[in-house]
């Protein structure tokens, strides 16, 4: 896939994604509506039209946006483990894509009464920028920058490690399908916040904290890859002929 091609649909998906996302709370008042349900059942028919059509919708943007940056590394010759990153960012912010503009209960009924920043989130839409703008082995065969791309790639690989462990409750909800007893869930959370916490002297940095400096890594990595792939196109590029 080319760079134009995945700018424009990356924009187009995202930005559907957005809308909808943002007027999820009007399409399921009026989902309810035609339903014509009684006074005592809404609520019930309300929070199945939005726990289920918020996962299709999450499901289907995640399916669409991971095959749109599997094939554009490909093309560009980056790794497949770019890949495996998205999803990994997309899997760590999984309370506020299912809970965020959405009815009350579904938070409530899957356990999500609170949730933090998403910063795997904000990973994840600097790499699709990133991707949108460079230009890679299929525009551009001049080598990378070995520094920025090494910043980069340490700073992607530290947050999908994060992310992953960030994943572990998924497994601890289900825990019943490997087996796992019903204390290990609980357990396994409070010890993702005791592995993902940084001590320094005598006090202590919270996983969120770390994507927070992570994040900025990255971006400026990205960003000084970017800027300085234009400042060499614009060396190499022919002067403009003077008029005679």
């Amino acid at each position: 896939m080319t760079r134009k091609n995945f700018a424009i649909y990356s924009s187009v998906f995202t930005a559907l994604w957005i809308a909808v996302t943002v007027g999820f709370p009007l399409i399921l008042f009026a989902a309810v509506k035609m339903t014509a349900c009684a006074a005592d059942t809404c609520g019930a028919v309300a929070l199945m039209f939005a726990l289920f059509g918020r996962i299709l919708l999450v499901f289907v943007y995640a399916i669409a946006m991971l095959i749109l940056i599997a094939r554009r590394c490909a093309h560009a010759g980056l790794s497949v483990l770019w890949t495996l990153a998205g999803l990994l960012w997309l899997l760590a912010a999984r309370d506020v894509l299912l809970a965020g503009f959405n009815f009350w209960a579904v938070g409530f009924s899957l356990g999500i009464l609170s949730f933090r920043a998403p910063v795997t989130m904000l990973f994840f839409f600097a790499f699709i920028i990133f991707l949108s703008v460079w230009k890679g082995e299929d525009e551009n065969r001049d080598g990378a920058l070995t520094i920025p791309w090494r910043l980069a790639g340490i700073s992607a690989f530290v947050s999908a490690m994060i992310a992953g462990v960030i994943c572990i409750p998924i497994v601890a909800s289900f825990g019943w399908i490997v087996g796992l007893p019903s204390a290990s869930a609980i357990d396994l959370m409070f010890l993702m916040d005791r592995v993902l916490s940084l001590r320094i002297g005598e006090h202590w940095i919270t996983y969120v904290g770390e994507l927070w400096v992570l994040l900025a890594i990255f971006v400026c990595a990205l960003a000084y890859l970017v800027f300085s792939q234009r400042r060499a196109d614009r060396r190499s590029a022919p002067p403009n002929p003077k008029p005679v």
